[in-house]
């Protein structure tokens, strides 16, 4: 088998930066959060709707979580 050199770029740590995104700052924050916000949903059983049922606050997760896992995609 012929092997293949291939060039390594380290990135910055914002994958949207390194895509040249106008508000990449805004944009890697939006997708930290959701991504914590799934975690607890995901340990704590819970779907977007009991969440937004127990506490009144999530509502606006499942657009998130769409924006989130279309834009990471």
């Amino acid at each position: 088998m012929k092997k293949e050199t291939l060039e390594v770029t380290r990135g910055s740590g914002n994958v949207f930066r390194d895509l040249g995104r106008k508000n990449a700052d805004v944009e890697q924050f939006k997708a930290i959060l959701a991504a914590e916000i799934i975690k607890v949903l995901d340990r704590d059983g819970l779907s977007v709707r009991a969440a937004h049922e127990a506490n009144r606050v999530a509502h606006r997760l499942g657009s998130l979580e769409c924006e989130f896992h279309v834009r990471t995609s």
